[in-house]
């Protein structure tokens, strides 16, 4: 994680709102032996919207684009958003080191996150 951090020492990352990180996981089928995300695509674009304006933050300071993640779906999110943000690196917290210190700049959420 030391590549993911500021010139500073911290990782500054973005969250999903923890609704959001629940319709994700209950969305989560199989389809040829890998995991996919099943949402409509209107949640697919807000989602999209949500981690755009929310990058934004990084552009500003000048650090890297990071977000954190259940593991859950870690491995499908990151198949789905990386042909849209190919510098986002998608972790989750058991992959940080115990002493590193997060910031977390924002949190994604949708407009109806059920």
């Amino acid at each position: 994680s030391n590549q993911l951090t500021g010139h500073d020492g911290k990782m500054y990352v973005i969250t999903l709102n923890l609704n959001v990180e629940d319709l994700l996981k209950n969305s989560l089928h199989f389809i040829d032996e890998s995991v996919h995300i099943g949402v409509e695509s209107m949640i697919i674009d807000q989602l999209l919207d949500g981690i755009d304006k929310q990058s934004q933050g990084f552009s500003l300071m000048g650090t890297v684009f990071v977000l954190l993640v259940s593991p859950e779906v870690r491995r499908p999110l990151f198949y789905l958003l990386e042909r849209f943000f190919p510098q986002l690196n998608i972790i989750f917290n058991k992959e940080l080191e115990p002493k590193l210190q997060i910031e977390n700049l924002g949190t994604v959420e949708l407009e109806k996150a059920a």
